[in-house]
C-alpha cells in the first residue's frame, strides 16, 4: 500500500497527449497500478479509475470471462501509460502465432521509411530467381499486395513440421487470382515477405526487427524461431515470435504513439499508419471460399497491411470504437491497440477451446469497455 502512495505522490496525474514512455522492464517496465493476479483495495481503485480512467471491477469481469475457457490465459490493460489490469496463468514468454505477422509488417514498415522498399515494388527481384520465371505470372504480385492478404496465391496456412518442406512450399504457391481481386488469408505471403526483408537488410528479420524497433523502444532481445536459417515470418513455423505481455504492449505502444518513442522517431508516422490503413483496392476484391482460420466473409473490408482493424465494426463489435487496429493470432492471441481512448489491450496464452469462438473477442472487448470511464 505504502508503494502505491509512493507512485501516487511521485507522479502526477497525465492527461490523454502527455508524453509517458516505460522505462525497459530490467530497469522496472511499465508503472502500475496493481499487482499481477492480487485483488485491488478501495484505494487501488479510486487510484484506477482516476489515473486510467477504469472501473478496476469492470475488467476484472473481462479477466473472468476470458478464464472462463479452458488454456493458458494473460489479460493486461494499459489506459495512459498505467498498467490497470493484469492478471496471468503463466509466467513465462509464449509464442504468439500469428501476431508475429504484423511484427513482419512493422519490419516491411522500416524497410519503406528508409526508401529502400516501396508499398507498390514488385517482390519477384526480390526472391530467388526461378520464382518468377516457373510462373510468369507472379511478375504482377505486389509488396501491398502481400501484405494486404490479396497477392492472389494459392493459400497456406500450416502445417510447418518439415522446415525443409515448408522452405520449398511457400515458393511453390501458384497465381489462383489477379492480385488484388481475391482476399483470402494466407500465411505463405508472409514468410515471402519474411525473406524479402532479409534480403534488402542483409541480415535475418528477428535482428533487424531487433535493432531497428525492439532496442529504441527498450524492448529485450526476445526469441523469434527461424526455419532453415530463415526468420518465421508467419508466426508458423515455430509458434512464432514469443513474447510476453509487457512486451507486446510495448510495440503497441510504439504504435499507438504513430512510431514515436521517448522523442525518438523510430518509424515514420505515414509507415506507422500505413500499418491499419485499408486499402481502397480490396473494394471490388472477392472473398475467397474456403478461407482459412476463423476469418469472416467480409474481411477483406476491414483487414489492413498485416493488421487486422475495426473499421467496419464487424470484426470487433459496435462496442469496441472504428479507430482500434491490432494483431491477432492462434487461439485468440492479440494486441489491441486503441488511439482514441489511449489504450492497450493484450491477451496471450494459446487455447484452442477459444479458437472456435468467433465471437470471443468481441464478448471480451465489450466487457472491457464498459470499464472505460
Amino acid at each position: 500500500m505504502k508503494s502505491l502512495w509512493l507512485i501516487l505522490f511521485l507522479c502526477p496525474v497525465l492527461r490523454p497527449g502527455q508524453d509517458y514512455f516505460p522505462a525497459p522492464e530490467r530497469d522496472g517496465g511499465w508503472r502500475s497500478l496493481v499487482t499481477v493476479n492480487v485483488p485491488v483495495a478501495s484505494v487501488q481503485k479510486r487510484a484506477i479509475a482516476e489515473r486510467a480512467r477504469l472501473d478496476w471491477d469492470k475488467l476484472e469481469d473481462a479477466w473472468n470471462y476470458c478464464r472462463g475457457f479452458d488454456g493458458p490465459h494473460s489479460v493486461l490493460i494499459i489506459r495512459h501509460g498505467w498498467i490497470a489490469g493484469e492478471w496471468r496463468t503463466f509466467d513465462e514468454p509464449r509464442g504468439i502465432a500469428s501476431c508475429t505477422k504484423s511484427l513482419t509488417g512493422i519490419a516491411v514498415a522500416k524497410l519503406i521509411a528508409e526508401g529502400r522498399l516501396k508499398p507498390d515494388d514488385p517482390v519477384w527481384p526480390l526472391l530467388p530467381r526461378e520464382w518468377a520465371e516457373a510462373e510468369p505470372a507472379r511478375k504482377r504480385v505486389r509488396v501491398r499486395h502481400m501484405m494486404t492478404m490479396s497477392s492472389g496465391l494459392d493459400p497456406y496456412d500450416g502445417p510447418y513440421r518439415d522446415a525443409e518442406a515448408y522452405s520449398k512450399l511457400i515458393l511453390e504457391r501458384s497465381v489462383e487470382a489477379p492480385p488484388g481481386s481475391l482476399w483470402c488469408y494466407n500465411s505463405a505471403p508472409v514468410d515471402q515477405l519474411s525473406l524479402v526483408v532479409e534480403k534488402l537488410a542483409g541480415q535475418t528479420m528477428a535482428r533487424f526487427f531487433q535493432a531497428g524497433i525492439g532496442r529504441p523502444i527498450g524492448l529485450a532481445d526476445f526469441e523469434w524461431p527461424q526455419f532453415l536459417g530463415h526468420t518465421g515470418g508467419s508466426g508458423g513455423p515455430g509458434g512464432g515470435a514469443r513474447l510476453t505481455p509487457r512486451e507486446l504492449a510495448r510495440i503497441g505502444y510504439l504504435l499507438l504513439n504513430k512510431g514515436s518513442w521517448a522523442g525518438r522517431r523510430v518509424l515514420p508516422e505515414r509507415e506507422a499508419r500505413l500499418l491499419s490503413s485499408w486499402a481502397s483496392f480490396l473494394k471490388e476484391a472477392k472473398f475467397r471460399t474456403p478461407n482459412f482460420w476463423v476469418t469472416q466473409p467480409g474481411s477483406q473490408h476491414y483487414y489492413g497491411h498485416l493488421f487486422w482493424t475495426n473499421r467496419t465494426r464487424d470484426a470487433l463489435g459496435k462496442a469496441v470504437p472504428p479507430d482500434t487496429f491490432y494483431m491477432s493470432g492462434f487461439g485468440m492471441q492479440a494486441c489491441w491497440i486503441i488511439p482514441s481512448l489511449d489504450m492497450i489491450v493484450v491477451r496471450l496464452g494459446s487455447s484452442r477451446a477459444l479458437n472456435s469462438r468467433i465471437d470471443f473477442y468481441a464478448e471480451f472487448l465489450a466487457r472491457v469497455m464498459r470499464a472505460v470511464q
